[in-house]
């Protein structure tokens, strides 16, 4: 008995060796990437960039990465060329050929990963100033809320001033539009303390715009104070407060520029 369990043992093995050496054989083939197209290319001037994500890949069939790795923010980059591709997804890209400053990281990267500024000194006080306006959130107990205090806590330098709908890439500005966009005191708090970071660092325009619109907020708010039973005032000043959280965070996205 104990020899034929010992036989079907042995076989299952072998079976199972099979198995793997067939799947390791085949998978180099099931692997092979199929290559981005050229459209056209062109010569840049030496422009300086910072990455905020992304790869470098060795060269324009985006087919192999390169073994090179580069910080976020941090590394300075200078891009020469330019070329526009057809991926194999069939989807359009632009993309950059840069090099470091030594020349011994380089390679191709999306144009969408790249940033024309730095300011990390500013970026980590802008960072570090918000995560103390948090305490004004509306619910903090909320699982949407706590979503986004886990985003903050662990938001990177690259991500700062980003504009997005999903919570893992959420900078400054959609916290803000997704946090403070209420009509209370308490959020109004917030949103206050918010403008007061990045207040009279924009484009006189854009300046004068947040001004009038914070002007309306706290008018809208008086009146709640007086009548806060006019569910029509309420919205009125939930309605100011929105839009003033948009102009605000679109202006905060537009530091990454």
């Amino acid at each position: 008995m104990n020899k034929r369990i010992k036989l079907v043992i042995a076989g299952l093995m072998a079976l199972s060796f099979g198995i793997v050496s067939v799947a390791t054989v085949s998978s180099p083939a099931l692997a092979k990437t199929k290559a981005a197209k050229v459209i056209s290319h062109q010569k840049l001037a030496k422009t300086k960039f910072h990455p905020n994500g992304g790869s470098l890949y060795t060269s324009t069939k985006l087919t192999k990465k390169s073994p090179k790795t580069f910080k976020t923010v941090k590394t300075t980059f200078y891009a020469t060329k330019s070329v526009k591709l057809k991926k194999a997804n069939g989807k359009r890209a632009t993309y950059y050929y840069v090099k470091n400053k030594k020349g011994n990281i380089n390679g191709w990267i999306w144009k969408g990963y790249l940033n024309k500024t730095q300011n990390l000194a500013q970026r980590a006080s802008d960072i570090r100033r918000f995560k103390a306006t948090y305490k004004y959130v509306d619910n903090p107990k909320d699982d949407g809320y706590q979503l986004y205090r886990d985003s903050l806590s662990g938001m990177t330098l690259a991500h700062a001033y980003n504009d997005s709908i999903y919570v893992e890439d959420a900078g400054i500005p959609s916290i803000l539009e997704a946090t403070y966009s209420t009509s209370n005191a308490k959020t109004l708090r917030g949103c206050q303390a918010t403008y007061k970071i990045f207040k009279g660092r924009f484009s006189a325009k854009i300046n004068a715009k947040l001004a009038k619109q914070w002007k309306k907020v706290l008018k809208d708010s008086a009146a709640v104070k007086r009548q806060p039973d006019m569910g029509d005032v309420t919205d009125q000043m939930y309605d100011s407060t929105l839009k003033f959280t948009k102009t605000l965070g679109h202006a905060i996205h537009g530091l990454d520029k």
